[in-house]
């Protein structure tokens, strides 16, 4: 045999006697068992109902009472609301530029301070093609 196969054989070997090992130590079965899961999530199931179970009795529980709403007090207050005055609408393009306005870089309007160039006169350059 190889030596690299027999050192990765007793590699394996020795890892599934220590794991056999640590989960015979502790008593308890794999994470496959069914024991301390199953406990575990019944104990997280039942402290999650319970509180929702809790929140919504009280819920259930308030009273409200409504002769307020046909006291005199509430009765006589008064309604004061304003009607929302109604305002012009704004451009339809609030970036297009505005006619008669002067141009921030002394440009007329239709002339572009950027020039672009055709594709085939545009040379391609990189920092890394040097090497």
């Amino acid at each position: 045999m190889n030596k690299s196969l027999t050192t990765t054989i007793i590699v394996i070997v020795a890892i599934v006697i220590g794991v056999g090992i640590y989960f015979w130590s502790i008593g308890g079965t794999p994470v496959g068992g069914s024991s301390l899961l199953s406990s575990n999530t019944n104990q997280l199931q039942n402290t999650v109902g319970s509180e929702e179970l809790a929140l919504l009795n009280q819920v259930t529980t308030i009273k409200i009472n409504a002769s307020f709403f046909t006291s005199e007090l509430f009765l006589s207050l008064n309604d004061i609301v304003q009607p929302v005055p109604t305002v012009e609408m704004g451009r339809a393009n609030p970036f297009a530029p505005v006619s008669g306005a002067p141009s921030p870089f002394g440009l007329s309007q239709g002339q572009s301070s950027t020039q672009t160039q055709s594709p085939s006169s545009v040379q391609r350059q990189s920092s890394i093609s040097n090497f």
